[in-house]
């Protein structure tokens, strides 16, 4: 049987846990901290490969690509990023970075791979079957399929 001194004591056990709760769930309640959001990563450049395949060119110097990958043409090199411009070839993709320099995926023999690691101060490039860029000294390179005399950049343009 509960008398009246043990009814006070339990009044009195209940109101401190009750104060304790007050405590602990003042000082555990979450603040709100408001941030300006994030702008928006956009598209800002576009390619279409004759190999159905597309590029993107994100604000954010990263890019996306689908389509058709039957020669890794939608697969970019891992960490890709820091690029100002895309095109889209036949079953090949490249990216001109904001350094000059040229990276290149997809259907691409060892000779292309050896010219695009000694590529510096690119600033345009262009793909089809053969490979275009412009140099920052205004010198045009091309490489390539060559069959009609694409490849052979007239020599006041390459000198």
């Amino acid at each position: 049987m509960c008398n009246r001194s043990n009814r006070s004591l339990v009044r009195m056990k209940w109101s401190s846990l009750v104060m304790m709760v007050v405590l602990l769930s003042t000082w555990m309640t979450p603040v709100a901290v408001f941030a300006e959001p994030p702008e928006p990563v956009k598209a800002q450049a576009i390619a279409a490969g004759a190999g159905s395949h597309i590029l993107v060119l994100k604000t954010d110097g990263t890019v996306v690509a689908w389509g058709y990958n039957s020669f890794g043409q939608t697969d970019m090199p891992a960490g890709l990023g820091g690029v100002k411009a895309i095109k889209a070839g036949d079953y090949r993709s490249f990216a001109l970075k904001t350094d000059g320099t040229v990276v290149g995926w997809g259907s691409i023999s060892s000779g292309d791979t050896n010219v695009l690691t000694t590529l510096s101060n690119v600033i345009a490039i262009d793909s089809s079957s053969h490979w275009l860029i412009l140099k920052s000294d205004g010198k045009v390179e091309a490489w390539g399929v060559n069959i009609d005399g694409q490849a052979n950049v007239p020599e006041a343009l390459s000198d």
